[in-house]
Parts: structure tokens; sequence; C-alpha cells
């Protein structure tokens, strides 16, 4: 016993429909990414200004520490020189930036920032 299609339109047989359910399921299974957040941009930020301001005049290694521990709360791995003046044990997420700043007798400095955050 065969329809017939009076109307115009589409005809769509049980295995189409069960095909696309099926696709729909498939899309909605693929893992989704974490609500994308602002914090590693401003912690990115943050470090930058902290390189630029160093590089306007000349700070000794104590103060950078006190700097960079005030703006990160000692979660920060801070490096001058390929020396490590200070370290955090939370690797968990991290975020770098390095810089090349001039001291009083035009000297290199190289700064690398590492902040550790949640």
């Amino acid at each position: 016993m065969q329809r017939e299609l009076n109307k115009k339109g589409f005809v769509f047989t049980f295995e189409a429909i069960l095909t696309i359910l099926i696709f729909i399921l498939l899309l909605y299974s693929i893992p989704q990414e974490k609500n994308p957040s602002l914090k590693e941009l401003i912690i990115t930020q943050q470090a930058n200004d902290l390189i630029r301001v160093w590089s306007q005049e000349y700070f000794t290694e104590e103060e950078m520490i006190s700097d960079a521990k005030k703006i990160f709360n000692n979660k920060i791995n801070l490096w001058v020189n390929e020396k490590e003046l200070t370290k955090c044990n939370d690797t968990k997420n991290t975020i770098s930036s390095e810089g090349v700043i001039l001291d009083q007798q035009l000297k290199e400095n190289k700064i690398k920032i590492i902040v550790c955050y949640d």
C-alpha cells in the first residue's frame, strides 16, 4: 500500500530522522570549553606593566622581589639574568613574561616573571 503525497514538501524517512538525532547527540557530547575568563589577560598585563616600570629607572633585586610579591601575592617565580630570586611551588597554571632592561651602565638585565595562579 503506497501513499501519494499531494502536498509539496520534504519527506523524511525513519532512518533519516534517526541519523539527524544521532548527529545532534554527537554534537552535544563533544566537551565544551570552560567559560573563558580574562584572568590570564589581566595577569599578563600586570607582569608586563611591572617589567615596564622596572625599565624606567633602576631597581635593586630586593625592590623587584618586594614589588612582585605585593602584586602577585607571593605566587611568582622571578628570574634576573638566569638567577632565580623567588620560587613558587604551585605550578598548576602559570603565565610567563620576559623582558630586557638596561641598568645605569647600559648593561642588559634579562627579567623573567612566571606567575602561578588557580
